[in-house]
């Protein structure tokens, strides 16, 4: 279970950083942002999924992973180049969603009256 406990540390820290600039509140900052940490959950993912998984995440990517590894590229290669290819889109796309809930709540079911 602790696996990808490095990618979680980073999405917190990345996350924190970006909401002071805009992600979650405004729809430019968290597209850039949403793409962005997808790159960082590729990099920082991408050795654990090859290392303790043998490059399997059981998810969409391990199509891309498969046709990689087929073309030659390394299994670290394989999985980070996967990741790469689909966590942007998933982590920006997330984040919309988020920023669309997040509007939606009242203000008295926040806990800070100037949460997004």
């Amino acid at each position: 279970p602790w696996a990808y406990a490095v990618t979680a540390i980073a999405i917190a820290i990345f996350t924190h950083l970006a909401m002071k600039q805009g992600f979650l509140r405004r729809l430019g900052p968290t597209v850039f942002w949403g793409l962005l940490l997808g790159v960082v959950t590729a990099i920082c993912s991408a050795p654990v999924t090859t290392y303790v998984w043998k490059g399997v995440s059981l998810a969409g990517a391990d199509a891309i992973t498969a046709f990689l590894l087929a073309t030659g590229q390394t299994i670290l290669e394989s999985v980070a180049l996967s990741g790469l290819a689909t966590d942007p889109l998933d982590k920006m796309v997330t984040g919309l969603i988020a920023m669309a809930l997040l509007r939606r709540t009242p203000k008295s079911a926040k806990l800070r009256p100037d949460a997004p």
